[in-house]
């Protein structure tokens, strides 16, 4: 459960934040930056 909720948080931080992702940054690193917010 604890992996889904990561996951889940990590959507919702990443809809509210897409209007600011730098266009250099790939999805799936600008993802991984928001996942480490919430496991470090």
């Amino acid at each position: 459960m604890a992996g889904d909720d990561l996951v889940v948080v990590t959507l919702q931080t990443a809809i509210a934040e897409r209007a600011t992702r730098p266009a250099e940054i790939s999805v799936y690193r600008w993802l991984h930056g928001i996942m480490l917010r919430y496991i470090n």
